[in-house]
C-alpha cells in the first residue's frame, strides 16, 4: 500500500474518530473531568470504544497534551509500518491514591480492535507529543513529554512503537525539545534545550540514533540569560538544517539564538563567549522570527529605538532590521517598522535612515511619521497609519483617510498630512511599503 494512501487512511480515521468521540453518540460523561462513559457501537471505531472501556471500565480520566500539534487524547498514526493505522491513548486512573498517568497502544486485529499495551508512566499530564523517523526504518519513533502535578520538572521519554510493547529509547529531562535532521542524514534526530536556574546555565544538547538508543552526541552552551521559550523554528543556514529559538531573556525582552551542526558537533554562532550572550538580537517588540521578505528564508527581528520627540516609553516605536544569517554574519533584508500591537508593518528604504521619527498612538494602534534630522530634530508630521476595527469603521469618521487594505477584523488606513524635502511620500509609495503581515505564514 502507497505511502500516500496510507497516510489518507490514518487522517480519514482520525478525523471519523475524533468526531464519534466528540460528538453526538458521546464517549464521555456529562461530569468536568471526562471521566469515560458507556461505548456506542460505530463499527470498528466502536470496536476501539469497546476495547478500552472492556479494558478499563469508567475509573480513568482522558489526559491531553498541553502544547503541539497533537492535543488529543487519542492519536492515530500507523506506528508499526504495516500499513494499518494503530491508535495511543493517554489517560490517568481515578481510583488510586495518586494520579497514575498511562499510555495505552490499541490495534487492529483482523477487524477487532484490541489493547496491544498499557504501558505507566512516571508523570501525571502529557505536555507534548512529537513524532520522528530516527532510526531509518520509515516509521516514526514517538517523542512523548510530560510532567508531575506540582513539580516544575518536565521530562520526555522516546519510544519506538514498531512493536506490540513501547520500547523506551530515551527518558530524561528537558526544557524544550525539537524532532528535527539537524545532520541532514534523512533521520530525524533530538535537539533538548535545557536551562539551569541554580547554576544559571543553558545549553543545547543532540541526540542521535545508535544500537538500538539515543546517544547525546553533542552540548553546545547558549545564553545562560535565558528564562523560558517562546518558539523554535525549523529551517536553515547557508543552506544546511538549523533552528531559530526565540527566548525571552531575565529582562523579559525576546533574542535568538541559532543552533547548527558543524562536523558533528552543535553549535551557536550568535552566542558571545566572552559575554556569555546572544544578546546582539535582542529587540524591544515581542517579534518572532520568520519570512519577513517573501525569499523562503528565516529572518531575526533586530530592533533600535527610533527618534519619537517625546520621553514616554509608551511612545517609542522601533525600527525592525530583519536580517538571515549567512556565511557567518547577520545580513539584513529587510527593514521596517512594527505598530505597537504588532498588527501590520511598514517597510523603511535604506535611504530613509536617519531622516524620519515615529509616534505610536495609542488609538487604534496608529504610528505618525515625522520628519526628522539630527541637528534640528523633529520636523512636522507627514503621514498617519492606522488599523480600525471593522465592526466600529465608518467612512465618514476618516473622510480624509484611504483604504489600504481590510478583512473581517480591520481596516487598514493612512493618511497624508504634510511633505518632507528628503523624503518624496505619495500615496502609491505608502500602499507599496505597507504590509498587514509581517512575516510570510509559511514561515
Amino acid at each position: 500500500m502507497g505511502k500516500q494512501l496510507k497516510k489518507a487512511i490514518c487522517c480519514a480515521l482520525s478525523a471519523v474518530l475524533i468526531s464519534v468521540l466528540f460528538g453526538g453518540c458521546s464517549f464521555f460523561s456529562g461530569q468536568s473531568d471526562n471521566l469515560l462513559a458507556s461505548p456506542c457501537p460505530s463499527g470498528d471505531l466502536g470496536g476501539i470504544q469497546k476495547a478500552l472501556n472492556r479494558e478499563l471500565g469508567s475509573s480513568f480520566v482522558l489526559k491531553y497534551a498541553k502544547s503541539g500539534d497533537y492535543r488529543s487524547a487519542y492519536i492515530v498514526k500507523d506506528f508499526d509500518g504495516d500499513g494499518e493505522p494503530e491508535a495511543i491513548a493517554f489517560y490517568g486512573v481515578t481510583d488510586q491514591k495518586e494520579d497514575e498517568l498511562h499510555m495505552m497502544v490499541i490495534q487492529n486485529e483482523n477487524g477487532s480492535w484490541k489493547i496491544a499495551s498499557d504501558s505507566k508512566l512516571d508523570g501525571t499530564d502529557i505536555e507534548r507529543v512529537e513524532f520522528g523517523d530516527m532510526n531509518g526504518d520509515g516509521v516514526e519513533e514517538a517523542v512523548v513529554a510530560w510532567s508531575i502535578y506540582g513539580s516544575p520538572e518536565t521530562r520526555l521519554t522516546v519510544f519506538d512503537l514498531g512493536n506490540t510493547l513501547p520500547v523506551e529509547l530515551f527518558e530524561g529531562r528537558y526544557t524544550d525539545f525539537c524532532v528535527y535532521d539537524l545532520n541532514g542524514d534523512r533521520c530525524a534526530e533530538l535537539t533538548v534545550l535545557s536551562l539551569d536556574t541554580i547554576e544559571k546555565a543553558a545549553s543545547c544538547s543532540f541526540f542521535v540514533y545508535e544500537k538500538g538508543n539515543l546517544h547525546k552526541t553533542s552540548t553546545v552552551a547558549i545564553d545562560k540569560s535565558i528564562t523560558s521559550v517562546k518558539a523554535i523554528h525549523k529551517s536553515s543556514a547557508d543552506g544546511k538544517p538549523a533552528l531559530y529559538i526565540d527566548a525571552y531573556q531575565d529582562a523579559g525582552k525576546l533574542f535568538t539564538e541559532v543552533i547548527v551542526l558543524e562536523d558533528g558537533k552543535l553549535k551557536a554562532p550568535l552566542f558571545d563567549r566572552s559575554q556569555q550572550s546572544s544578546l546582539i538580537t535582542l529587540r524591544y517588540q515581542e517579534l518572532t522570527c520568520g519570512d519577513a521578505d517573501g525569499d523562503g528564508n528565516i529572518e531575526i527581528p533586530c530592533s533600535t529605538v527610533l527618534p519619537n520627540g517625546s520621553t514616554a516609553a509608551d511612545n517609542a516605536l522601533c525600527l525592525t532590521e530583519w536580517k538571515q544569517y549567512e556565511k557567518g554574519a547577520l545580513t539584513v533584508r529587510e527593514r521596517s517598522v512594527v505598530s505597537k500591537s504588532l498588527q501590520y508593518k511598514f517597510k523603511i528604504d535604506k535611504s530613509w535612515l536617519g531622516a524620519f521619527g515615529c509616534v505610536a498612538t495609542q488609538k487604534n494602534d496608529g504610528i505618525d511619521f515625522y520628519d526628522y534630522n539630527s541637528k534640528s530634530g523633529f520636523g512636522g508630521r507627514i503621514f498617519r497609519l492606522c488599523a480600525v476595527n471593522a465592526e466600529t469603521y465608518s467612512s465618514e469618521d476618516f473622510a480624509d483617510w484611504f483604504i489600504l487594505t481590510q478583512d473581517y477584523k480591520k481596516v487598514y488606513l493612512a493618511q497624508i498630512t504634510g511633505q518632507s524635502e528628503k523624503l518624496r511620500i505619495s500615496r502609491n509609495l505608502i500602499e507599496q511599503q505597507f504590509s498587514e503581515r509581517l512575516v510570510e505564514e509559511n514561515s
